[in-house]
């Protein structure tokens, strides 16, 4: 049977909004880990952790293009002694479990999350997509200061920084400079969302420009 006139197949060159992920360090990563390392290149719709498969998820992006930029930022970069592998999935969309895993946190629904950064469909700045580097920028809705960034990257057991710079009183940013890109990247998995200090304010981490 034949499409109806005016109709065009399914391209099979349309890429899916879901990308999968291989390589996630099962002793570290959970929904919400997973969700702070790629909301830092779009919105994150959901996340479902594979446990039939170590390591293994699948991250639904806000759209196919937002897909695209994480796989060819973080695809075959090393963090906690694995290797992601990325690639885009088959599935147009990571399909709602059962109530039993949402309840065990394998999968979590972030579409209405306020800590998608991108809001009303605005693609990620191109200042913020850059590809992975030693330092992390930080920011925050209140003033950051070092020695407690100092106490709180020590408590996530992540590489001391090889040094810490404020951007301004003001804009309450700051870069963080790591010896290589895999201590940059294990930095910003951990950290990436925590609130910071007392002030009740989630830290937003980006890869920063290097000078």
């Amino acid at each position: 049977m034949g499409l109806r006139p005016g109709l065009a197949p399914p391209s099979p060159f349309i890429l899916s909004p879901v990308l999968m992920a291989y390589g996630l360090a099962s002793s570290v990563f959970d929904c919400d880990r997973v969700f702070s390392l790629f909301s830092v290149y779009g919105n994150v719709v959901k996340v479902k952790i594979l446990v039939q498969k170590s390591g293994a998820a699948m991250v639904q992006m806000e759209d196919s293009t937002q897909a695209a930029t994480a796989i060819q930022h973080l695809n075959k970069l090393s963090a906690f002694g694995d290797t992601l592998m990325l690639s885009h999935s088959k599935h147009p969309y990571v399909a709602d479990s059962a109530k039993s895993d949402a309840q065990s946190n394998i999968t979590k629904d972030y579409s209405t999350s306020p800590l998608n950064r991108y809001k009303g469909g605005n693609r990620p700045p191109a200042d913020t997509v850059l590809h992975p580097t030693s330092a992390l920028l930080l920011s925050c809705d209140a003033k950051l200061e070092i020695d407690p960034i100092i106490e709180m990257l020590k408590s996530f057991k992540v590489a001391s920084p090889k040094g810490i710079t404020k951007q301004s009183e003001e804009q309450a940013k700051m870069v963080v400079q790591f010896a290589n890109v895999t201590e940059a990247l294990e930095a910003l998995i951990l950290i990436n969302h925590v609130i910071f200090a007392d002030t009740g304010k989630p830290i937003q981490a980006y890869f920063a420009e290097l000078h």
